[in-house]
C-alpha cells in the first residue's frame, strides 16, 4: 500500500464523483425517502473518508495516460523562473503547494474573525429572564434546562445556536406564540442533541483544506441540509399528523417575521453561516416534503437498503481497483537519468521495474531486469513506488 500524486488524484476524483451523485440523488424526494436520509448522510460519510484515504494497493490495475498526466506532471514540475537564473528553481507544484497552505491559512482566518465578531457583538446580551420560557425549555430537555442558555436578542435575525462546549441558543427580537417558540426551541435542541454543531465545526476544518476543490462546496450545502433534515425527522418522529403541520406552520410563520420585521445587516457583519445553515427555497421545500412524506410511508423494504449498499461497497471497491498513471518519465527528469536513451520511451511500473542503490549513491534503474539508467533523485514521484535494492544485497 503506497501513495502518490497519482492516488491523490485518484481519491479527489472519486470523492467528487461521489459528492455529486449524492447531490443529484437529494433532488429525487421519493428514492431519499425510501433508502432514508441516514443512508445520505452514511455515503457522505465515505465519500470524505475516500478523499483521506488517499493510496494505493500493489494489486491495483495500473492504466497507463500517455497525453494528458504525462502533460500534468510535466507542468507540474515546470520551473518558469529557471530560464533567468538556475537559482530559481521553484516549480509551479511548489507554487502551488503554498497557495493551497495560504488558502487554508485564509480560510480558517476567516471562521476565527467571524466568531470573535460574533462574540464581540454578543458582548453585554443577557440570558433570558423569563419564567415561562424556561419552563418550555425544562419540558423539550426532560429537565436538562440548566444545559442551555437562552439569549433574546436584536443583533440576529434567525433562530441558531452556538457554542461547542456550552451551547447557547439565540433568538431573533420577535414576537413568538408558544407553539413557535416550542418548536423552534426543540428543532434548536435536536441539534445539540445529535453532536450537528460538532459535524459543521469538523466540515468547515474540511472546507479550510480542500477550499480550491468547488466540489467541496456542493458536500458542505448537502450536510447543511441533511442535518436539517434529521433535525426535523428526530423531533417528529413521535408527532401524529396534525403536530407536523402545526411544526412546518410554525417554522413558515418564523421565516416570514424574520424575513420582513428583522435586521440583516448580521448576516454580512458577523457571519452567521458558520453558526446556522441558510436554507434556500428549494431546501425549505425539500424539508418539509421529507418531513410529510417519510410519515405515510409504513417502512423502509431492506431488500432497498441491501441493494443501495452493496452498490455502494462495490463502488467503493472499484475505486481502489484502478489507478490512472503517467506513461514514462517527465521531460523535466530526463536530464536526470544517465545513460537515458531519448528517442525511447519505456512505462516504468512496481510490477516490473525496481531501483539500486550503489556504492558512489546514485541510484540505477532496472525495468524488466536491464538497466536503462542511472538516477540521484529516488522521489521522483514516478520512481517514489519502486523497490530499492542494496547493490551488496545482490551481490
Amino acid at each position: 500500500m503506497t501513495s502518490s500524486i497519482f492516488s491523490f488524484m485518484m481519491a479527489v476524483l472519486w470523492c467528487d464523483i461521489f459528492v455529486i451523485a449524492v447531490h443529484f440523488l437529494m433532488k429525487r424526494n421519493k428514492f431519499i425517502i425510501h433508502i432514508t436520509i441516514y443512508s445520505v448522510l452514511c455515503v457522505m460519510i465515505i465519500s470524505l473518508l475516500r478523499l483521506f484515504l488517499g493510496f494505493e494497493f500493489g494489486t491495483a490495475i495500473v492504466i497507463r495516460s500517455y497525453k494528458i498526466f504525462p502533460a500534468i506532471i510535466n507542468f507540474l514540475n515546470y520551473a518558469p523562473f529557471q530560464r533567468f537564473s538556475d537559482a530559481y528553481t521553484i516549480r509551479i507544484i511548489d507554487m502551488c503547494i503554498i497557495l493551497w497552505i495560504a488558502g487554508s491559512v485564509i480560510y480558517v482566518l476567516r471562521i476565527l474573525i467571524g466568531l470573535i465578531r460574533f462574540k464581540i457583538c454578543m458582548i453585554g446580551e443577557k440570558e433570558a429572564d423569563d419564567e415561562n420560557l424556561y419552563l418550555i425549555v425544562d419540558e423539550i430537555t426532560g429537565g436538562k434546562a440548566d444545559k442551555m442558555r437562552i439569549i433574546c436578542t436584536t443583533k440576529v435575525n434567525v433562530p441558531l445556536i452556538s457554542g461547542l462546549i456550552r451551547p447557547a441558543i439565540y433568538l431573533p427580537d420577535i414576537e413568538f406564540s408558544e407553539p413557535e417558540l416550542y418548536y423552534t426551541l426543540s428543532h434548536e435542541w435536536m441539534h445539540y442533541v445529535h453532536k450537528d454543531l460538532w459535524v459543521k465545526f469538523l466540515l468547515d476544518i474540511v472546507c479550510a483544506i480542500y477550499w480550491w476543490n468547488p466540489v467541496i462546496y456542493i458536500f458542505k450545502y448537502n450536510i447543511d441540509t441533511t442535518l436539517e433534515i434529521k433535525s426535523d425527522l428526530n423531533l417528529s418522529k413521535n408527532m401524529n399528523e396534525d403536530e407536523k403541520i402545526e411544526y412546518l406552520e410554525s417554522i413558515m410563520k418564523i421565516m416570514r417575521k424574520v424575513k420582513g420585521d428583522a435586521p440583516t445587516y448580521t448576516y454580512n457583519d458577523i457571519k452567521l453561516e458558520f453558526f446556522t445553515a441558510r436554507m434556500n427555497d428549494n431546501q425549505i421545500k425539500q424539508r418539509f416534503n421529507y418531513m410529510i412524506e417519510s410519515g405515510k410511508l409504513k417502512g423502509t423494504k431492506k431488500s432497498t437498503l441491501v441493494v443501495f449498499y452493496t452498490v455502494m461497497v462495490v463502488m467503493v471497491v472499484i475505486s481502489y481497483m484502478f489507478i490512472i498513471q503517467s506513461a514514462g518519465v517527465p521531460k523535466e527528469y530526463k536530464e536526470e537519468i544517465y545513460e537515458y536513451d531519448l528517442d525511447t520511451a519505456f512505462d516504468i511500473d512496481p510490477d516490473n521495474s525496481y531501483l539500486v542503490k550503489e556504492p558512489d549513491g546514485t541510484y540505477s534503474l532496472y525495468i524488466d531486469e536491464k538497466k536503462v539508467g542511472v538516477i540521484e533523485n529516488p522521489k521522483i514521484d514516478e520512481l517514489s513506488s519502486l523497490k530499492i535494492y542494496k547493490r551488496e544485497d545482490l551481490e
